[in-house]
């Protein structure tokens, strides 16, 4: 049990340096901040099972966010079937939700957020019902404003 804690431990913290990584350091692009929850055990894994939390903000004019998902196979409106590096154990199947209204756009992984207001908060969590193994995946959150409409 502990080394399934140890595993899962690693991937989100994997995940944080992904979505570091992945960052521009340009002053021109919305700003994106992501907390992993926990970690999980493997197994089973109820649809809507919490990531992780974040919000992206841009201080500039806007009428709204773009936010995507990149790092696995497109699975539909913004969902990604993860895996894990060398493809061992079962792919991770995730999704963006957002309590703000939102569209499905970028060839059906990302969200259209329409809010004016600097910043907006979104989660990464689990796509269905699945079975979860032990390992490490690697999930991109992109990030763009919406200049008009």
């Amino acid at each position: 049990m502990r080394i399934l804690k140890a595993i899962l431990r690693a991937t989100l913290v994997a995940i944080i340096l992904s979505l570091l990584q992945s960052l521009p350091a340009s002053a021109d692009i919305p700003h994106i901040d992501f907390r992993p929850e926990a970690p999980r055990t493997a197994g089973p894994v109820a649809d809507g099972s919490l990531l992780g939390r974040g919000r992206v903000t841009w201080n500039g004019p806007h009428e709204g966010f773009r936010l995507w998902l990149e790092g696995g196979q497109d699975a539909g409106d913004y969902r990604l079937a993860l895996t894990s590096p060398g493809g061992t154990g079962l792919p991770l199947r995730v999704r963006i939700e957002t309590d703000e209204p939102a569209t499905a756009e970028d060839a059906g992984r990302g969200l259209r957020i329409l809010s004016s207001q600097n910043s907006v908060n979104f989660r990464i969590v689990t796509d269905g019902h699945q079975e979860a193994s032990p390992g490490m995946w690697r999930l991109l959150i992109g990030a763009s404003t919406v200049l008009s409409l």
